[in-house]
């Protein structure tokens, strides 16, 4: 629970579903966000949008090594039919 501004008159109230303003009256329909849940949630998404670019990455040199593993491959099997290995 943390103590956010009431959107109607800007008393504190608690930030909880159902919590009442003492001083309007206002009631919280939906859990109001603090400014450390938006940096939480900013946070979050920054680490889900590395994590992603990182898993991009890997996909990308996974591939290229293969494709090389491929081409050597060839080549040595180029080599082994030129010379009759």
């Amino acid at each position: 629970m943390a103590l956010v501004d009431c959107p109607e008159c800007g008393n504190n109230i608690s930030n909880k579903l159902k919590s009442i303003c003492q001083k309007c009256g206002y009631i919280v329909t939906k859990r109001i966000e603090t400014t450390d849940d938006k940096k939480i949630n900013a946070q979050s998404k920054k680490d889900r949008e590395e994590r992603l670019a990182l898993e991009e990455e890997r996909k990308r040199g996974k591939n290229i090594k293969f494709s090389l593993s491929l081409k050597l491959k060839e080549f040595i099997e180029g080599i082994m039919q030129k010379y009759s290995i």
